[in-house]
């Protein structure tokens, strides 16, 4: 039996054992706790950035007049929230303030999904200005004082020289602009109609995106 106090015990592990074997833990942890927090990120980030339907809320005729919100992804940049179209060839997004309200709010709409947006429409949640957009350019804009209320009208600058042209509503109703009055337009299909000045019927015809009216006698003086 050996009396030498500073002999270890061959049962009992070194200084040099020790170290090593506390070393082993967060070298072990450390890949462990990556890839549970990729894991984590992955699920979280496929979650919150897969196609949603962000139409939801909304009214019927807008959710059909927006079909692709109803697949769409969102991302946060910033202080704006970006809601745009899953399949890249369409180029129509949504964009608004995070907080505190998301108004106003800026839409792309590529109707035809040919990559390029056709209507450009601004809002605060009421109101609305929509810009048709053609070769690069604006070619025509409305202005709807209550885009959401049936009973409220609309009004279109159809050649962008800062006049309204036409007005739609309330209802169904359909009025033009006519030396300087609204004018009722009444239709007769086909893109064509009449409207009625002092008591007499003058031909009203829509011929590239514009209405042609027959000139009145003022006018033709």
């Amino acid at each position: 039996m050996t009396t030498n106090p500073y002999e270890a015990s061959p049962a009992s592990p070194g200084p040099s054992q020790t170290r090593r074997s506390r070393l082993k833990s967060p070298l072990l942890w450390f890949p462990v706790g990556f890839l549970t927090a990729w894991t984590i990120w992955t699920i979280w980030n496929y979650v919150a950035y897969s196609p949603k339907d962000y139409s939801r809320g909304l009214s019927e005729e807008v959710r059909e007049a927006s079909e692709w919100l109803k697949n769409a992804k969102a991302r946060r940049v910033g202080q704006f929230t970006i809601i745009a179209a899953s399949d890249p060839k369409t180029a129509s997004a949504k964009i608004y303030p995070t907080k505190p309200n998301h108004k106003p709010s800026v839409e792309y709409e590529d109707t035809d999904s040919d990559g390029d947006a056709d209507l450009l429409v601004v809002s605060d949640g009421k109101r609305a200005f929509s810009f048709a957009i053609a070769d690069e350019a604006f070619q025509s804009y409305s202005f709807s004082p209550d885009a959401f209320s049936p009973n409220e009208a609309s009004y279109d600058d159809l050649d962008m020289d800062g006049h309204f042209d036409v007005r739609w509503g309330p209802g169904r109703r359909m009025a033009l602009m006519v030396d300087a009055e609204w004018r009722e337009l009444i239709p007769e299909g086909g893109g064509k109609g009449y409207v009625e000045i002092d008591g007499k019927r003058h031909a009203a015809e829509y011929v590239n995106g514009n209405w042609r009216i027959e000139p009145t006698a003022d006018a033709k003086d």
